[in-house]
């Protein structure tokens, strides 16, 4: 056998060495050092010192501030539960980063948690919107004094009986029903407000609205709201027009036998929408992938089994109307758009579809009159409210919230207005770093906290050494000098 082909095989192969186990005396190292980013904007903002005002401990041998800071960090490193504390607890480079922070214990946290009243929880909510002023002030220049805001709701499912206030909720499902208002265009939350599962879903949202829309006056002189079907509700379209709130807001609508009347009437003009994404050319030499779809297939299989016809939806349609909600007493304006359902009779040989005289509605209700907004513009505004579900899908996957910590329910509203301030922080510190680019908290993490590097504390720094490996050190200069030079005034 030639040695020259058996060496040259011999290096495309893996090789595992042989490992080791031992630990440095000397040396303190942390997967998390991307975090001394998060210390400095906590630094510059200065919001240590306000959570004192919470007055939670009489004797305060762990003070107010550290017991949230450390509910904080557990989430911003990935801990998905309060027992996960003790990961960053055992960290000691880790808590260098933070001036040898104390990270009480799991059950202590849960203790601090437990303490809270209805009274403490609007303490802490007064003081998260203190500290968001400063980035409403940033972003009423930036966006020229115009904001989108988003409702909605979610459901947070628990087991078993234990925790206070869960109830069975209108999807079936045991647990909480929190509503969230984000601002559209950076996914900041601008409030929470935690509830029980069985609420409807409007139950408290216009003094929600009534609350939030107060702090954004002053910095915005428009105001639009976004908000699912739930929130059609004459509470929230009075709250909105009246006359000290005075705001827009694009409403997804019922679709009661009234509107339906208007929606099949002859005098509703149906027409395609302009710039339709339907009209879109193909892009020149677009290839065909030829790939299967093994989903639209299974569905077919399981269609014909049972005779039944596959639909599927025709080109879109749009249309406008007014219409007075009886319960409202004033007219306003409807956008909606249709698409023909069409069929497939898979029992037989031909492969194509027929049309039906059936339809597929949706549509919005909106006092933005048509000489503000086209009938297009309206649609395409409220179906960017599509980045919401996403913000709240994040916020509970990524901030780890599907787990509710306590069986006490203040408890829970506190960890959640916790949870708050840690995706507002991480909001803020993203537009600072990398103004546009708006990631999710795994890609965050793995682009910004879990890094990698030795600790050393001298007399007057912290350095952050990262390895000779690593290629993104240029990455955390520019970061930090962006830190240092941002204005927070």
């Amino acid at each position: 056998m030639n040695s020259s082909h058996v060496k040259s095989s011999n290096k495309n192969q893996v090789a595992i060495p042989n490992f080791k186990i031992e630990q440095s005396q000397k040396i303190d190292i942390t997967a998390n050092a991307g975090t001394f980013l998060f210390a400095e904007l906590t630094k510059r903002l200065d919001i240590i010192d306000s959570f004192a005002k919470l007055q939670i401990f009489e004797r305060k041998r762990i003070g107010e501030a550290v017991h949230i800071f450390a509910l904080v960090l557990n989430q911003f490193t990935g801990g998905d539960a309060i027992t996960d504390t003790k990961n960053i607890k055992r960290d000691d480079a880790f808590r260098t980063i933070f001036g040898d922070i104390h990270i009480p214990a799991p059950h202590t946290s849960g203790d601090f948690l437990e303490r809270f009243t209805k009274e403490k929880i609007d303490t802490l909510r007064a003081i998260l919107w203190k500290m968001q002023e400063k980035s409403l002030k940033k972003l009423s220049k930036r966006l020229q004094r115009k904001i989108i805001i988003s409702l909605d709701s979610s459901i947070y499912e628990v087991y078993g009986n234990c925790k206070e206030n869960s109830s069975q909720s209108y999807k079936n499902l045991f647990g909480f029903y929190p509503l969230l208002l984000h601002i559209q265009h950076t996914g900041e939350l601008l409030d929470i407000v935690f509830r029980a599962g069985a609420e409807f879903t409007a139950t408290g949202a216009d003094t929600m609205l009534e609350q939030n829309i107060v702090r954004l006056k002053p910095y915005f002189d428009e105001i639009i709201l976004l908000a699912d079907s739930g929130f059609f509700d004459k509470k929230i379209i009075q709250l909105c027009e009246r006359e000290d709130i005075n705001i827009k807001f694009i409403i997804t609508s019922e679709l009661n036998q009234p509107i339906r009347r208007k929606l099949t009437s002859a005098d509703t003009a149906w027409r395609e929408p302009i710039n339709s994404e339907n009209d879109a050319e193909v892009p020149a030499g677009q290839r065909n992938s030829n790939t299967m779809n093994h989903r639209l297939l299974a569905l077919k299989t399981a269609l014909k089994k049972h005779g039944k016809a596959l639909k599927i939806r025709g080109e879109l349609e749009v249309a406008e109307f007014q219409h007075t909600v009886s319960a409202w007493g004033k007219q306003y304006r409807f956008v909606f758009k249709r698409q023909r359902i069409k069929e497939q009779n898979l029992t037989d040989q031909a492969n194509f579809f027929e049309n039906t005289e059936e339809f597929f509605y949706h549509g919005y209700v909106t006092n933005i009159h048509h000489d503000d907004a086209t009938l297009e513009s309206i649609i395409q505004l409220i179906d960017s409210r599509g980045h919401q579900e996403n913000f709240i899908k994040d916020f509970k996957r990524g901030l780890g919230t599907v787990h509710i910590p306590t069986k006490h329910f203040f408890g829970n509203y506190t960890y959640f207005l916790i949870s708050m301030l840690s995706w507002n922080l991480k909001c803020w510190l993203m537009d600072i770093i990398e103004p546009g680019l708006h990631v999710r908290w795994k890609r965050f993490r793995y682009l910004v906290v879990k890094v990698g590097a030795q600790i050393i504390k001298t007399g007057s720094y912290v350095v952050i050494r990262f390895g000779k490996g690593f290629g993104r050190v240029d990455d955390f200069r520019t970061w930090f000098s962006r830190l240092q030079a941002f204005n927070f005034a």
